[in-house]
């Protein structure tokens, strides 16, 4: 009884009160904006190293090849890095101990897909410590141009404050948009 008469019409108008419903969207846009970059990270970092390959011709020699890759996974804090041939053969696998490596991998044909293509892509997958994204780009012949000679991924980490910030941010807007739903029924039981 006495928590109905603490409630009147004005506090409940002011709980679907516009510029909180903006604020929580344009929480949530800045928070997709960021996993946006984030991917986008991922995907300039792969590129870096995947143009370093084709200038260098490591893709020929293997010790340097993952001397290397070494060097670029601690330089950007990459998890994983894969090198391919055009066709699927795996020439190089370099892992970082201090990030997830996750329990997804891509499947073959993925990985042939962008050596065929050259299109690009990313995967996203989520895990307990945080979200990793995987990247794959092509990596093009020095000598003739547009042909695709390998494969790279890079496996790129979103700690789990950042990525649980995204989805409670998410999951705040969503439910706020429920509730409004019920705001009429809920003024007229008042």
């Amino acid at each position: 009884v006495k928590f109905s008469s603490n409630l009147n019409p004005q506090r409940i108008v002011r709980w679907f009160n516009e510029q909180i419903e903006r604020s929580l969207g344009e929480s949530l846009e800045v928070a997709q904006a960021f996993y946006r970059n984030s991917i986008n990270t991922s995907v300039y970092f792969a590129e870096q190293i995947s143009e370093i390959l084709t200038d260098k011709r490591l893709l020929r020699e293997q010790e340097t090849l993952r001397q290397f890759l070494q060097t670029k996974q601690q330089e950007f804090q990459l998890g994983l890095i894969e090198v391919y041939s055009a066709e699927g053969e795996r020439f190089a696998r370099i892992v970082n101990p201090a990030i997830p490596l996750g329990n997804f991998t891509l499947a073959a044909p993925d990985i042939l897909e962008v050596g065929r293509t050259g299109k690009q892509r990313s995967v996203t997958s989520s895990l307990p410590e945080g979200d990793l994204i995987k990247s794959i780009v092509p990596i093009h012949s020095k000598w003739e141009r547009g042909q695709i000679i390998g494969v790279l991924l890079v496996d790129y980490f979103v700690e789990a404050s950042l990525a649980a910030k995204m989805k409670s941010i998410r999951a705040a807007f969503e439910a706020y948009k429920e509730i409004k739903i019920h705001k009429n029924p809920i003024l007229g039981t008042y």
